[in-house]
C-alpha cells in the first residue's frame, strides 16, 4: 500500500454557545491517513498487553488502573482504527507529490481530553473488584500517562528533536455545543507561546535522538505525573508539541509522497485513532457530554488567523467528517479513583441480614450515612452497618460520606437480598421454633421443641442488627416465653438462638 498524506477537507459547519466565540465553523484540515504496518501493530499489542497487566498502588490503600478510550470503544461495541499524525512546529515546510500536486503542512500541535467520570469509561472499568468504581462524583489521582509515536530520522547524528508535553487542568478546559446538540470540550491554545494557554501543572521535554528512532516498530512512553489529582467532575488535558532540532528553510520538504518516506527533515507521528473507519465518532451518542476526544492545531489557528472561530483553542476531532483519522489520541492513563464504595454480604445464619462494609478511600472521612432503600427509608450512620431487609427483592443501596474539609461523596448500587426465607435452623436437636403473633404488638410468644434439654442464649435485634435484648434459658424439651414488645417501634426485628458455634433466627414484625 502506497504511503500517503493527504489533504482532508472538513465540512461540519457548526455555530455554538462555547465561551466567548460567537460562531464555531470548520474549515479544510489537514490529515495523515497511514496505516501501521504488522511489526509496528505487533509491537504496539505487546505494550499494551504488558501495561494492561500493570495495577499498582499511587498511595497506600488505594490502586491505579491503566484507563484507555481505545480499550473502552471497543466495549462500547465501536471498532476503533489506528493511524498516525504528523506533527511540524510551523507552516514552512511541504509535503511532495508529484501526482497531487504539493502542499504545506498545516498539522502542529495535537491535545486530548480525558474524563474519568464518563460513561463509556464508568461501563468498561467498572467491576465487582475495584476498590472504588469509576463514574461521577469522584476524585482521581493521576499516577502516569503512556503514550504512542513513530520518529523517523534522517539527520545525521547529534541532533536532538524535543517533544514538548503539557498536561493542564480543568481551567484550560472550555465546552461548547454545536447546531445539532453535539457537546464537546476542548483546551484553549497560547498562539504566542505554542502552548495551553491556562492551568499547565506539569511539562516535560522529551529529547529525541538517533537512539529513539522508532520505525519499524512503535515507540513509546510513560510520563510519571507524581499523583496528580482531578478534582470531582473534572477533565485533565495532555498537549504534544514537536520542535525541530534542525536547521530547515521556506520549501523544505518534510515528507514525499512520491519516495514514500522523509527527505531531509525528520518525522515526528503521534499515533491516533479513529472511531470507526469511515464513520463520524459516534462515542459523544453513547457517551454524552463527549469529553474524551482528542484535538490538534492547524495552520490557521497555529497564526491566529483562523476565520471560523477557533482561534486560541485546539480544535476538537468531533468537528471533523471522515476520513479524518485522528479524531483521538491513543493515550492511557494511569488512573486511582477517589470516592465512596462499599461491599456487602448476606448472612448464612440470620434471615434477610445484609452486612456493609465501606470500602472508601478518601482521607479523613468524618461522617457515613447510609439509605438502605426498603419501605421505611431505614438509615444508619455506622461505618459499617448490619441491616435486615422485610423480604427478598431489590433494593437501591447509597452510601454518603464526608470529609474533613465538607466534601461529600457518594455512591449507589442495587442490592438483591435473596435470603429471607422462614428462618434459619442450624442448632442440631431444635425441632420446631415459633413465633407469635406475627406481626405482634405488646406481647410476643416464643416456644421451642428440642430432642433433649438444652442451655441456650438468645438475643433480640432491630433492622439495623443493633441488639435491644438478650438472655440465656435452660430450656427443657418443650419451652415456652413471652416478652414484653410493647416498648418497641414498629418494624421487623429478629431472635437469634444460640447453642455453642450453631444458630437459629426467626424474623417478627411489630405492627404500629
Amino acid at each position: 500500500m502506497k504511503r500517503l498524506l493527504t489533504w482532508t477537507v472538513a465540512l461540519f459547519a457548526a455555530a455554538a454557545a462555547f465561551a466567548q466565540t460567537p460562531s464555531l465553523e470548520l474549515e479544510a484540515g489537514t490529515t495523515t491517513l497511514r496505516d501501521l504496518t504488522p511489526s509496528q501493530l505487533n509491537s504496539l499489542h505487546e505494550h499494551q498487553e504488558a501495561r494492561r497487566n500493570q495495577s499498582t498502588g499511587t498511595r497506600a490503600g488505594e490502586k491505579a488502573y491503566w484507563v484507555g478510550f481505545y480499550d473502552a470503544l471497543f466495549t462500547a461495541g465501536l471498532d476503533p482504527v489506528l493511524g498516525t499524525f504528523l506533527m511540524w512546529q510551523d507552516t514552512t515546510v511541504r509535503i511532495e507529490d508529484a501526482v497531487n500536486g504539493d502542499f504545506y503542512w498545516q498539522s502542529h500541535a495535537y491535545g486530548d481530553i480525558y474524563d474519568p467520570s464518563s460513561q463509556i469509561i464508568n461501563t468498561e472499568y467498572v467491576t465487582s473488584n475495584l476498590d472504588v468504581t469509576f463514574g461521577a462524583d469522584k476524585r482521581y489521582r493521576l499516577d502516569s500517562i503512556e503514550f504512542y509515536y513513530l520518529y523517523d530520522r534522517v539527520s545525521p547524528p547529534g541532533i536532538v528533536d524535543t517533544l514538548r508535553v503539557y498536561v493542564f487542568n480543568q481551567s484550560n478546559i472550555v465546552n461548547g455545543t454545536f447546531t445539532d446538540g453535539t457537546t464537546f470540550s476542548s483546551g484553549e491554545y497560547d498562539f504566542l507561546n505554542f502552548k495551553p494557554r491556562l492551568g499547565i501543572v506539569q511539562e516535560f521535554d522529551i529529547l529525541l535522538t538517533e537512539l529513539d528512532t522508532a520505525r519499524a516498530f512503535i515507540g513509546v512512553r510513560q510520563l510519571d505525573l507524581s499523583s496528580l489529582s482531578i478534582g470531582k467532575n473534572a477533565k485533565i488535558g495532555v498537549a504534544f508539541h514537536y520542535l525541530t532540532g534542525q536547521s530547515y528553510s521556506l520549501g523544505d520538504v518534510l515528507f514525499s509522497n512520491d519516495l514514500l518516506g522523509p527527505v531531509g527533515l525528520n518525522n515526528f507521528e503521534l499515533i491516533t485513532y479513529e472511531e470507526e473507519e469511515g464513520a463520524e465518532p459516534t462515542s459523544q451518542l453513547i457517551d454524552a457530554p463527549a469529553f474524551n476526544m482528542g484535538s490538534f492545531i492547524p495552520g490557521s489557528v497555529l497564526t491566529n488567523t483562523n476565520e471560523n472561530g477557533w482561534n486560541g483553542l485546539y480544535i476538537t476531532g468531533l468537528a471533523f467528517t471522515a476520513p479524518f483519522r485522528n479524531e483521538h489520541a491513543l493515550v492511557y492513563y494511569k488512573t486511582a479513583p477517589i470516592g465512596a464504595h462499599f461491599i456487602s454480604a448476606q448472612s448464612t445464619t440470620v434471615d434477610c441480614e445484609v452486612t456493609f462494609n465501606d470500602l472508601s478511600n478518601v482521607e479523613n472521612i468524618t461522617t457515613w450515612a447510609w439509605s438502605f432503600g426498603d419501605p421505611d427509608a431505614s438509615i444508619s450512620l455506622d461505618q459499617n452497618p448490619t441491616f435486615i431487609y422485610p423480604e427478598n427483592g431489590a433494593y437501591d443501596v447509597e452510601l454518603e460520606i464526608r470529609d474533613a474539609g465538607g466534601a461529600t461523596f457518594t455512591y449507589e448500587r442495587t442490592l438483591v437480598v435473596n435470603n429471607c426465607g422462614t428462618g434459619i435452623d442450624n442448632i442440631d436437636g431444635l425441632q420446631s421454633f415459633d413465633v407469635f403473633p406475627n406481626p405482634a404488638s405488646d406481647v410476643l410468644n416464643l416456644s421451642l421443641g428440642l430432642e433433649q434439654p438444652m442451655v441456650l442464649d438468645y438475643g433480640m435485634y432491630d433492622a439495623t442488627g443493633s441488639l435491644i435484648r438478650s438472655g440465656r434459658v435452660a430450656a427443657g424439651t418443650q419451652f415456652n416465653t413471652s416478652f414484653d414488645v410493647s416498648g418497641l417501634s414498629a418494624g421487623f426485628y429478629t431472635i437469634k438462638l444460640q447453642n455453642g458455634q450453631q444458630l437459629a433466627s426467626k424474623r417478627f414484625m411489630i405492627a404500629e
